[in-house]
């Protein structure tokens, strides 16, 4: 990490505003296409062993006293000596089954804008606003460049109880274009080509639970 000046901010990103004290700097940060990077996850997992099944509804767990000793599919009991939650929005009634009612996923929906290519150029970094005031509709987020040339403004952060509602919203995206077109005012925001909508796996502790 370093912190850079106003001045050592400017040269480094001269479309970012001047109404800033300076800037962090992460050095080590990177940006991924991370569809690519969870195939080639899958691939290295293939060539290590590891089986994939598909299409296979999870329906429950098989105990031996408090030890889940299999899982139980549509399509069949597998025997399993560790289970791993990893089920996303979903984890939350996966661990139920498990037995675990304590461990619960409050879905939290993030809206992203994406911009055409040919506004390649204006950040040549990740760039978000360091703040101490929190807000509701946000976990921070920035203005980002993908590895494909497009930027993008966004996440915005929005409570739903739907985990399969990946639907954009008018207000939401309004909020997103006024909060990072502050961070780079001349940005030609008429370029945007498309929004998209994820939903994030948060819990009521907002940190990741990983325990045995």
């Amino acid at each position: 990490l370093r912190l850079f000046t106003p001045e050592e901010l400017a040269e480094f990103e001269p479309r970012v505003s001047r109404d800033n004290y300076g800037a962090l700097y992460c050095g080590t940060a990177a940006v991924v296409r991370p569809y690519e990077v969870n195939v080639a996850y899958a691939e290295n997992a293939a060539q290590n062993g590891v089986r994939f099944y598909f299409n296979h509804a999870l329906l429950g767990f098989k105990r031996q006293g408090p030890r889940i000793v299999g899982v139980a599919t549509s399509k069949g009991v597998f025997k399993a000596r560790l289970v791993i939650n990893a089920a996303g929005v979903m984890a939350g009634k996966v661990a139920e089954l498990a037995g675990a009612e304590e461990f619960t996923i409050h879905p939290r929906r993030g809206e992203v804008i994406v911009f055409d290519r040919d506004t390649e150029g204006y950040v040549n970094h990740v760039v978000g606003e360091l703040t101490m005031q929190k807000s509701g509709d946000s976990k921070g987020g920035g203005v980002m460049v993908t590895v494909d040339g497009n930027i993008l403004f966004g996440p915005s952060a929005k409570e739903s109880p739907d985990p399969d509602d990946k639907a954009t919203h008018r207000d939401a995206i309004g909020g997103v274009l006024n909060k990072f077109k502050r961070l780079v005012p001349e940005f030609p925001a008429e370029r945007l080509i498309t929004t998209f909508t994820g939903v994030r796996a948060a819990t009521y502790t907002e940190d990741f639970i990983i325990r045995y």
